[in-house]
């Protein structure tokens, strides 16, 4: 198994019994950062206005030490007052049509491989969930566990409803989803691309960089993890 570039894919997957597979999504499974491109095309088409650009942006700069702690992604206000109902259609249309072209080939064709193998695959990111749901649509996952918007009254808050599957919240969710699979998170895989993702690399049994940035490689790289090539994601 192997892609038009050379990376051979082989001898990644493990001879040990099938277990859970977490699969990281932007810088992962896609080639881009699925909400960078989001709030990008909600703003095209007017569904997001100039006065909520500044007021996210303005979010960040009032709050530089939960920038640090929780990585960029953490502040979601750009949905508030949102129409539930808008958003979802307009997240599906628009990963649909735009996301699923960055899919990276060679990533899908090994979850499909691991799920044809009897792993139980699991799409763990920090996206929004319509996103990770659409871009999984036609993939065989059977969990998505991601972001979820949180909505009052039909229209969106601004915050999560739930955990951010993100650092090392995502141990948490992890060892949850194992818990409920009776199975331990050590015989598991962990598929990511960012610093971030190295908590729960670091957990499961058989971890794999894909796409690594400087961070996450030098750390794959000491520790002897496997590592599939590509370019990384620039988020900035």
């Amino acid at each position: 198994m192997s892609d038009p570039t050379g990376r051979t894919l082989t001898g990644i997957l493990p001879e040990a019994s099938p277990a859970a597979a977490f699969v990281d999504l932007d810088g992962t499974l896609l080639s881009v950062s699925s909400e960078k491109l989001f709030l990008e095309a909600l703003y095209r088409a007017g569904e997001l206005s100039r006065a909520g650009v500044l007021s996210f942006a303005a979010n960040y700069l009032t709050h530089p030490l939960r920038t640090i702690s929780e990585g960029r992604g953490w502040n979601r206000s750009y949905l508030r007052r949102m129409f539930g109902v808008r958003f979802r259609e307009f997240a599906a249309e628009f990963a649909g049509n735009e996301l699923a072209k960055a899919v990276r080939p060679w990533l899908a064709e090994m979850v499909i491989a691991l799920s044809e193998a009897g792993w139980k695959t699991i799409l763990m990111t920090a996206s929004l969930e319509p996103l990770a749901s659409a871009v999984a649509e036609g993939l065989p996952f059977d969990r998505i566990v991601a972001s979820v918007p949180e909505e009052n009254d039909g229209r969106l808050t601004g915050k999560l409803s739930g955990p951010r599957p993100w650092g090392r919240e995502k141990v948490i969710l992890a060892q949850r989803e194992c818990a409920g699979m009776s199975m331990p998170l050590d015989s598991c895989m962990a598929l990511g691309d960012s610093s971030s993702d190295r908590h729960l690399l670091e957990s499961c049994g058989y971890p794999i960089a894909v796409c690594p940035d400087r961070k996450l490689r030098a750390i794959a790289s000491e520790r002897s993890w496997a590592i599939l090539e590509g370019r990384p994601v620039r988020w900035a």
